[in-house]
């Protein structure tokens, strides 16, 4: 089951970040960050818990794990 909390868009992980679109693309082509795509394929949402967690072992200087 998944619930609004667990997901953002790229917009607001980017906001949340601080960081660029582009860049939480990147993380997610590099498979660092899970996605879920909306009935219709409209929107890409990201998995909030991958993006602190990508944020957080950037910060400290690691590799993050890729996700699947």
């Amino acid at each position: 089951m998944t619930t609004s909390a667990q997901w953002m868009s790229i917009k607001e992980a980017a906001a949340v970040t601080k960081r660029h679109r582009m860049t939480i693309w990147r993380w997610v082509e590099a498979g660092y960050v899970r996605t879920l795509t909306t009935p219709g394929s409209h929107r890409v949402l990201v998995r909030r818990s991958d993006i602190t967690e990508t944020e957080r072992v950037l910060f400290d200087g690691e590799i993050p794990a890729k996700r699947t």
